[in-house]
Order: structure tokens, then C-alpha cells, then sequence
């Protein structure tokens, strides 16, 4: 089992998941949000100009004082920003659909290389152990598990139909119960 804890401002949750219900395969996820990226980059040019500009007149005029402090906090500001709300990660994708996100955020490259090596590890052998175990599972067997997921709610109706027709039609497990 997979414990996870997710801790982000207000919201705090803590839930467990089966190694095996995870895909072994992430997907890099890398987000700048756009506004804030464009807001860098206008206001570093504009700050550029800023220091550029007395080369050009000759002299620096007191003028650009004031505008030149405003430019360079909004810049900061953008830059700050962009660092906090910016996402890189991996989307672990689970086999009901869901996915977990595991941001790069602490403590540093490395220990989230490893973890997420081992994780990868730990899912495909707690897979390849599953498997294993549910080789003598029958029709009948699978039908009701999935008939059980139905009446919780994980399932919809179009899904559980869709699920026992590819069991249905599958010629690889014995007809039986257990």
C-alpha cells in the first residue's frame, strides 16, 4: 500500500492506495502558468530598456528613478510567482483512471529521482505479485467484484456493462466460483 498525505493550504488528506492499482509508466508534467511567464518577460525587457536607455541620452535622468523601482518589484514580483506556482513532476496514472501528482518541490532533485525510481519499482513488483495472485480468478469471481464496484459508486452503469462484456469475451480464465 501506497500512503499518501496531501497537504496544501487548507486542504489536508490522507488516503492509502494498492501498489499494484498504479501504472509503473509516469508522465512528466512541467507547467509555467502563462500570465505570470509573459509578466517576466515584460517587465525583464522593460527593465533592460530601463538600463539600457541612459547609455543612449547620455545621462541618467531623475525621472526614471521612480518608474525604474516600480519596474524592478513587479519583476521580482513575477519572478517570485513564477517559481511558487510553476509544476514539475510526474502523473503516476492509476488503472480505475485516476492519477497521482508527485511535484519536484523539497527537498531536492535527487531524493525525488529515488523516490520516484523506487516507486516505479515497488509498482511494477506489486503488479507482477497481483497477477499472480488473481491467475485462478474465474468469471463468476470478477463479475461480482465488479458488480460490487457498481453499487459503491466507483463504477458507472455504461462502465460496468463495458467491463463484464470484456470479461464475458475473454477465453483466458475458467468459468467457475470461488
Amino acid at each position: 500500500m501506497l500512503d499518501i498525505k496531501y497537504d496544501r493550504f487548507t486542504l489536508h488528506q490522507q488516503f492509502q492506495i494498492p501498489l499494484w492499482e498504479i501504472l509503473p509508466d509516469p508522465q512528466r508534467i512541467r507547467h509555467w502558468p502563462v500570465g505570470t511567464t509573459a509578466g517576466a518577460a515584460i517587465f525583464g525587457i522593460l527593465l533592460l530598456v530601463l538600463v539600457i536607455l541612459p547609455f543612449f541620452i547620455g545621462e541618467v535622468a531623475l525621472v526614471l528613478v521612480f518608474p525604474g523601482l516600480f519596474i524592478v518589484s513587479f519583476f521580482i514580483a513575477c519572478l517570485y510567482k513564477l517559481k511558487v506556482t510553476s509544476v514539475n513532476g510526474l502523473m503516476f496514472h492509476l488503472r480505475n483512471g485516476g492519477y497521482i501528482e508527485v511535484w519536484h518541490e523539497n527537498p531536492n532533485k535527487e531524493t525525488f529521482d529515488a523516490f520516484c525510481d523506487a516507486l516505479k519499482r515497488s509498482v511494477k513488483q506489486a503488479w507482477e505479485r497481483h497477477s499472480a495472485a488473481v491467475q485462478g480468478h474465474t468469471f463468476a469471481a470478477e463479475i461480482l467484484d465488479l458488480k460490487k464496484l457498481a453499487d459503491s459508486g466507483l463504477l458507472s452503469q455504461e462502465e460496468y456493462a463495458r467491463l463484464k462484456e470484456r470479461i464475458l469475451t475473454s477465453d483466458q480464465r475458467q468459468i467457475g466460483f470461488r
